[in-house]
């Protein structure tokens, strides 16, 4: 089941990434952070799950997400947070029961707000650089070689777990592999595809956004962990729910979006 979603939605994912309209890339962006915005609500609100609290989280999320990607003024963007977070506090005050579960609910949509429509923005601004298919395919390669590294290094080799409460089928031997795959996935960038990417570029962004890609999968288990769930949705057969893939896209993404607009120009 994981293969044939994979099979299904990686050739379109390709071509929504390499049309030549940032309106695509966007679309998918927008849809990604509401349904991220949605299970990290499910999660905090489970359970009874309330519906009202969805729509205001996945609102609030694509909102800022929004604003962060389309403005050219930063000064507005403070409004948009509180109007957010306004909003979020004000659902719970409405319908508040049960009320010993409000303060959680009110945390869950504060992070789906931070945690989901923030870090989501920087996936798609990541299109908006010179290349910026190519910066994608950069990010995507990056982090899911890293993840298929990691798995089959951990199986052949892994011994001392990496963070056994968090994660307990972790290893260290995996982590290091799954961070030789990135490195390699970006090699092939920098002697391929994307020639404006320079080989310094392994240390300074292809490295840092392997670690802090393999700490946004731990960071999503302790939610989950803490949460008592498994996966965060089922909104992918096989896969589990959109954090499920894109918890350590979004940690990764800022690294590169910041060396695209700082360092590679």
């Amino acid at each position: 089941m994981r293969l044939l979603t994979a099979l299904v939605a990686v050739p379109i994912l390709l071509a929504v990434i390499f049309w030549n309209r940032q309106e695509g890339w966007f679309g998918v962006v927008v849809v990604a952070t509401a349904l991220g915005a949605v299970e990290v609500v499910d999660m905090f609100s489970h359970p009874g799950k309330i519906w009202l609290d969805r729509i205001v989280g996945a609102l609030s999320a694509v909102g800022v997400m929004s604003g962060i990607y389309w403005g050219s003024d930063a000064a507005w963007l403070p409004l948009v947070f509180a109007a957010a977070l306004v909003s979020s506090l004000g659902v719970v005050m409405l319908r508040p029961d049960p009320i010993e579960r409000a303060g959680r609910r009110v945390a869950g949509l504060a992070l789906a707000i931070v945690y989901v429509g923030v870090l989501f923005s920087f996936v798609a601004l990541l299109k908006k650089r010179d290349q910026g298919a190519l910066w994608v395919v950069l990010l995507l390669s990056v982090v899911w070689a890293g993840d298929t590294g990691a798995y089959f290094a951990g199986r052949a080799f892994g011994r001392h777990k990496l963070h056994p409460k968090v994660s307990p089928k972790k290893t260290w031997e995996g982590s290091l592999g799954g961070l030789l795959a990135s490195l390699g996935a970006g090699a092939l960038a920098a002697g391929w595809y994307l020639p404006s990417f320079p080989w310094s570029g392994l240390a300074l962004a292809v490295l840092p956004a392997a670690v802090l890609g393999q700490s946004g999968d731990l960071c999503e288990s302790v939610l989950k962990r803490s949460c008592g769930v498994k996966d965060s949705g089922r909104v992918l057969p096989g896969h589990g729910g959109i954090l499920d893939r894109v918890d350590a896209l979004i940690f990764a993404a800022p690294v590169l979006v910041a060396y695209a607009v700082y360092v590679s120009r």
